[in-house]
């Protein structure tokens, strides 16, 4: 997050430098808000080069407020007509396997 065009998030403000922060998971699957270019960030009015957000978290970049949200992941079940789609997919994939097997051993 920065004001440099080239950021994920561009955010056009004067209290903004040009790489301000970056907000990653971290291998376990936690956020983590870290400064780059700003000498600190500020969450939850505590300001820090480093933090593990949780769930309505307020950062404050530059002059703007971020709340930082989690959204539980939803699962999607296959409609009647995705599995068909997916069926036929992997029976045109098995055909062409095995054609190619066919083919090589013709050869």
């Amino acid at each position: 997050m920065g004001s440099f065009s080239n950021c994920d998030v561009v955010v056009q403000d004067a209290g903004i430098s040009g790489r301000h922060c970056r907000l990653s998971p971290d291998p376990d699957g936690r956020w983590i808000v870290e400064a780059l270019d700003s000498p600190y960030i500020e969450v939850n009015n505590r300001p820090d080069r480093r933090f593990e957000l949780r769930s309505g978290d307020l950062l404050l970049l530059g002059h703007s407020q971020w709340r930082f949200e989690l959204q539980p992941l939803q699962q999607h079940s296959l409609t009647i007509t995705d599995k068909i789609w997916l069926i036929l997919a992997l029976v045109a994939m098995a055909a062409q396997v095995a054609v190619m097997i066919y083919l090589e051993s013709i050869t």
